[in-house]
């Protein structure tokens, strides 16, 4: 999986013979398209993470209430690519630089006569080995999206063989049109299943189905208190609570933050992001560039060839918004 991260095999007509041939194709693409932003979580945990942001987010920007944020959320991004490149472009070489420099000395130490002299210099390194293999194995456990796995030694061996693994599935190297035709260009593809999902939401019925008040009447009601419990105005505590609620290792939201950047950051931007919050429910309006849809293809069965057997595409929105139906009172929603 991790030296062939895509092999295909498609049975060809068998024509005159009673034997289908098979083509295995085993070439791997390299992906040409930028990749997008991803906050990796050992980045809140540099020495100036919080000052770049205290820098970043004190300066100006155009707009109010989500355009506001959005477009401070833009400034910290670039700074923190900086940090990332400055600081961790090297991770896998200094892991290995550093497991070679222990061994070096570890050598050296099997000569009681300079054991004492090696002993300081040895728990460096061994520290020093230890923080980059920690970062290493967050970055690889981030990638891969292993949630299950909690405990245990180092399991970066694991975690790039699924980020391996899901990179192959995430790739559509063919698909079958409508009528029969086969696609392998990469901008047809592309083409082909933006164009299908545009004529199938833009597609209307003559009559919708409407709900019937007496169906609804059968069931649970809620009470007129607790319809006034949910009118209430929403706080800038139940706010923090349904941003703090959200787990670490969220799926990464359109922008590239996840849970933990607003975690880490809060005590920055949280005036800000509570504004935003309390500014949309006074005034029911969402910044276009938040509510965006990704389409994002799930196979519904195993080695799907045409777009009608995988589901999408998915609504997604960010951290900041997610807190919108969390926030409303927490008795009611449990309720």
């Amino acid at each position: 999986m991790t030296n062939y991260t895509h092999l295909e095999a498609v049975a060809l007509d068998p024509h005159c013979s009673d034997h289908s041939p098979l083509a295995v194709e085993i070439t791997d693409y390299p992906i040409r398209e930028p990749r997008p932003f991803k906050f990796f979580n050992h980045l809140a945990d540099h020495p100036d993470f919080l000052e770049i942001i205290q820098q970043t987010w004190a300066h100006t920007s155009r707009g109010m209430g989500m355009q506001h944020i959005w477009y401070k959320l833009k400034k910290v991004k670039q700074q923190l690519k900086l940090l990332n490149t400055r600081e961790y472009s090297k991770v896998n070489d200094n892991v290995q630089k550093y497991r070679q420099e222990l061994a070096a000395v570890q050598i050296q130490m099997r000569d009681p006569t300079i054991l004492a002299m090696m002993t300081e210099g040895e728990r460096e390194l061994r520290q020093q080995l230890e923080k980059w293999a920690t970062i290493e194995e967050s970055i690889l456990r981030q990638k891969s999206r292993v949630r299950w796995l909690q405990l245990g030694d180092s399991n970066n061996a694991y975690f790039f063989a699924c980020m391996k693994g899901g990179v192959a599935q995430n790739q559509i190297r063919q698909l079958n049109t409508l009528t029969g035709a086969t696609i392998q260009n990469e901008k047809d593809i592309e083409i082909k299943i933006i164009g299908f999902y545009k004529q199938l939401l833009r597609s209307s019925v003559a009559q919708l189905p409407v709900i019937h008040e007496e169906v609804l009447s059968e069931g649970h009601v809620l009470q007129r208190e607790q319809q006034l419990k949910l009118m209430q105005p929403v706080t800038s505590e139940e706010i923090k609570d349904a941003l703090m609620g959200i787990d670490d290792h969220k799926a990464l939201g359109y922008d590239g933050y996840n849970a933990l950047f607003f975690k880490k950051s809060w005590e920055v931007v949280v005036q800000g992001i509570t504004n935003a919050v309390l500014r949309f429910f006074s005034i029911d309006e969402l910044y276009k560039p938040i509510n965006c849809t990704a389409v994002t293809l799930i196979p519904k069965i195993k080695n799907p060839m045409t777009i009608k057997k995988t589901s999408g595409p998915f609504h997604v929105v960010q951290y900041y918004t997610k807190s919108y139906p969390k926030s409303l009172p927490t008795n009611d929603r449990q309720q």
